[in-house]
């Protein structure tokens, strides 16, 4: 996978949660050990959050979920 790419999925997962408005702000984006998904942590009303979110090809949109933080 290329840098640009990379960059570019980065940038498109955190778009995807803030037009959602399932996050307020991000403080890191990670790759998951499942190709094609991202970790997403940051914070939503102040709290803590943390969202894996991924393209879901068979439905043809992002998905996601929220996850344990550790914080």
């Amino acid at each position: 996978m290329s840098n640009e790419y990379k960059d570019w999925l980065s940038d498109r997962v955190v778009e995807v949660l803030l037009d959602y408005g399932a996050i307020d702000r991000v403080e890191e984006v990670c790759d998951s050990p499942i190709i094609g998904r991202k970790y997403v942590y940051g914070y939503k009303n102040d709290e803590h959050v943390a969202f894996a979110i991924w393209f879901d090809n068979y439905l043809n949109e992002w998905q996601f979920e929220r996850r344990e933080s550790n914080t």
